[in-house]
């Protein structure tokens, strides 16, 4: 807080913040309802970044409501996160991940990085390839290992949905 405002490090939390705060009031609950699934996400994953807490909650709270379901958020997640380009004559797609490092480690045994993202190599409409690749802070792979196909969806899936494992 400064002067009685919070304080955000980026505008996203700033979002999650608002959005938490709109949906109470919208739906007529006491916040304690809010807090009491953020306290959960905090004490699950108590290394979580704080305002990634707050999405999980925020989630949580959308999924209970049945506004949303977690899959189409976790969907709709990974469809604005992703991006194609061409590397050399191959179409790659690209997924972004950014997420607690620990969780990385443990569903993808990558090292931590400045950047990590998940990748799938198309032919024409096909996906031939996936796999995880990890960058350092000025852009140098640092490593690239293949997934199957069947885990690669699943990775993504739980990676992007800021969940920890069931």
């Amino acid at each position: 807080m400064s002067e009685g405002e919070p304080v955000f490090a980026a505008p996203w939390e700033g979002r999650a913040f608002g959005l938490a705060l709109d949906l109470v009031e919208q739906r007529g609950m006491p916040w304690s309802v809010f807090r009491e699934l953020l306290i959960a996400a905090i004490a699950e994953e108590p290394g979580r970044p704080y305002y990634e807490s707050w999405v999980v909650a925020l989630e949580r709270l959308v999924a209970e409501q049945e506004l949303v379901t977690l899959a189409d958020l976790t969907h709709e997640r990974a469809h604005v996160a992703a991006y194609r380009y061409d590397e050399g004559g191959t179409d790659i797609e690209v997924v972004p991940l950014a997420n607690d490092r620990a969780v990385l480690a443990q569903a993808l045994d990558v090292e931590p990085a400045a950047h990590v993202e998940l990748y799938r190599v198309w032919s024409g409409a096909v996906a031939v390839a996936w796999g995880v690749r990890s960058f350092d802070a000025g852009g140098a792979e640092l490593a690239a290992h293949e997934l199957p196909k069947d885990r690669w969806s699943a990775v993504r899936d739980r990676l992007l949905s800021f969940q920890s494992a069931p």
